[in-house]
């Protein structure tokens, strides 16, 4: 099933819900770029200003943070888990 971002609901974006709220992944026009797995947050790439918005209302809907904190996630090659707010390598 695939769903449209709440606050981009006209987006070139949508979560496909793989098993439940807590297993899904956004894909921006064709490419995955973020995940929720396992309860666990993945920044897969940042790319272009437009899909950088289309993760920070992502993460803002599913994981509850902001788009500078899913930057320096990535940059730093780490994962978030959405339950607790751990964070780790990838």
């Amino acid at each position: 099933m695939e769903k449209r971002l709440a606050k981009m609901p006209y987006a070139q974006a949508k979560v496909r819900m793989l098993s439940g709220f807590y297993h899904n992944e956004l894909i921006s026009y064709k490419t995955i770029v973020a995940a929720v797995r396992g309860g666990w947050l993945y920044i897969y790439g940042l790319h272009s200003q437009t899909t950088r918005r289309h993760i920070g209302a992502y993460v803002l809907e599913y994981a509850n943070i902001d788009y500078k904190t899913a930057k320096d996630l990535y940059e730093k090659k780490l994962k978030y888990n959405i339950y607790t707010g751990e964070v780790a390598p990838i």
